[in-house]
Order: structure tokens, then sequence, then C-alpha cells
């Protein structure tokens, strides 16, 4: 068994041999802790210390390694005071924050919530999300901050991403009464 698992792909630029972006690094870590869950999964998203590229011979890869453990054990009192310092900062994040933390406390166990939006802009509000939740309901935080709307992850929340924002959106009915949908696009929800 593979026990707690993330799976984290960081973006390293062009495709080799043309213009398309979307070439990937794909990392997975397994056997965590068995306290290791969503919050603590989400806070590795943005680290600076995922590798970007093989080093087989490379001294760097232990330092590099070692960072990623280093925010593993970073103190919840530290990324609790990030999230406080970003609400209280940009108005327009706490009420995206706020939509988002009242519709996943309202999901009912076959629902998810879709965002859409930037990937960094996804990460931040799960990051909130799973600074509020009790450290018992954090293992349920399941999510994907790049997918396509229709994609069949089994994760509570959902980040889409659109190519051309101004002409992409989720499908209407995510829209109604019964789903749980935050564009930060165009603050549609």
């Amino acid at each position: 068994s593979l026990g707690n698992t993330v799976i984290h792909g960081t973006p390293i630029g062009l495709c080799p041999g043309n213009t398309r972006s979307g070439n990937y690094f794909t990392h997975c870590l397994s056997k965590l802790d068995e306290n290791f869950d969503g919050f603590k999964a989400i806070c590795l998203w943005d680290s600076p210390d995922w590798v970007r590229e093989d080093f087989d011979s490379d001294p760097s890869y232990e330092e590099k390694n070692t960072g990623i453990s280093k925010v593993i054990a970073k103190p919840p009192s530290e990324i609790f005071e990030e999230v406080q310092n970003r609400l209280q900062s940009d108005p327009a994040f706490y009420e995206n924050a706020l939509h988002c933390l009242e519709s996943f406390l309202a999901l009912e166990e076959t629902k998810k919530l879709h965002i859409a939006g930037t990937s960094s802009d996804i990460a931040g509000l799960i990051k909130v999300i799973g600074a509020c939740l009790p450290p018992t309901e954090r293992k349920e935080l399941t999510f994907s901050t790049y997918d396509n709307p229709d994609a069949p992850p089994e994760v509570k929340i959902l980040g889409c991403f659109f190519t051309d924002p101004n002409r992409e959106d989720l499908p209407e009915y995510h829209y109604q009464e019964g789903f749980f949908t935050l564009n930060t696009y165009t603050d549609r929800k």
C-alpha cells in the first residue's frame, strides 16, 4: 500500500520542440505519516522546493528534498498566519474564501465544490478551507487545482482552469441551486 499519497505536477515550461505550454514534472509522495492530510498537502502547493528536472548526479537534489520535508513539518501557526494575512489584505479574496468555506461545509457526500480560476487562486482558497477545518475533518479534504470542469476525479474540491476566461465558463447548470460553484474570473457564484 502507498498509504497517504500526494501527487503534484510542477509546470516546467513548453513541450519540447513546441510552443505549447503543458510540460510538467510529476511528483508522487507516498507512505506519508498517518496524520498527513489535505491541509498539509495544499500547503505544499506553491513550495519552491519541488524538483523541476532530473538530478541524477546533482547534489542540490538532497537540498530540494530537505526543503519539502521542512514544508511538511511547518508549524500550523505559521500557515494560519499566512492565511490570515491574505484574508485581511485582500477583500475580494476574503469574499471568495467565505463563499468557498460556506459551500464546502454544506456539501453533501456526492457533491463537490467547483472553483474556476488560476491555480494559485484555487490553491489559496483551498488553503483557507483547510485552515478553518478541525484537524479531524482535514483527512476528507481532497482536491485538484487544475482540471477540466467535467473531470471525473473523486475529490471534494475541483479547481478548473480556462485558457480564455473571457470566453469560457463552467456549464450553466453549475450555477443552479444544489451546486457549489465559484468562478473567480467573473465572481459568478
